[in-house]
């Protein structure tokens, strides 16, 4: 993959003359898509499993939980639902102590759903590492009414690009 952004940028900054809540979150160019990076963690002992990697598991509640913090920003709501999840094939391990980046994008939208990736990567903090994709995977979100039943969300092409997120 062709990551063209410098690994050095702040995931997230605020804009100096933006009001307080609009936090600048940093994009990054991969194989000619826009992610956004919505977080990152570093992978604790609490994190592991029985043969001391990163727990699978605990991995996707992590994507599902930056996925959807995505999603409620581009479909202008917090109430969604993730219907779908794609085959996730767990390309790398992740270690005690390294750091992963979520980063997402949106693949796709209907009325009321929204199709986003998620790719995570890991770096070491150790001389010559490189950024590595561990997990891809499309996440589907679904928008709902106070009633709970699919309902029409805000996303629009044109916003997804607008890096100032409102919080």
């Amino acid at each position: 993959m062709n990551t063209s952004h410098p690994n050095s940028a702040p995931a997230a900054t605020v804009a100096p003359d933006a009001p307080s809540r609009l936090v600048r979150v940093h994009s990054r160019i991969i194989d000619d898509h826009e992610y956004f990076s919505m977080s990152r963690k570093i992978v604790m002992g609490g994190d592991l499993n029985g043969a001391g990697r990163l727990f699978g598991g605990r991995l996707m509640e992590w994507v599902d939980e930056n996925t959807a913090l995505f999603c409620m920003v581009q479909m202008g709501t917090r109430q969604i639902v993730t219907k779908k999840i794609s085959e996730v094939i767990f390309n790398q391990p992740a270690d005690l102590g390294d750091i992963l980046e979520f980063l997402c994008r949106v693949k796709s939208a209907g009325r009321t759903s929204l199709t986003a990736e998620c790719l995570v990567m890991t770096k070491r903090i150790a001389p010559n590492d490189k950024l590595k994709v561990i997990v891809a995977c499309d996440l589907v979100f679904v928008a709902l009414d106070s009633e709970g039943r699919p309902a029409p969300h805000a996303y629009s092409p044109d916003a997804q690009h607008d890096p100032d997120f409102e919080f």
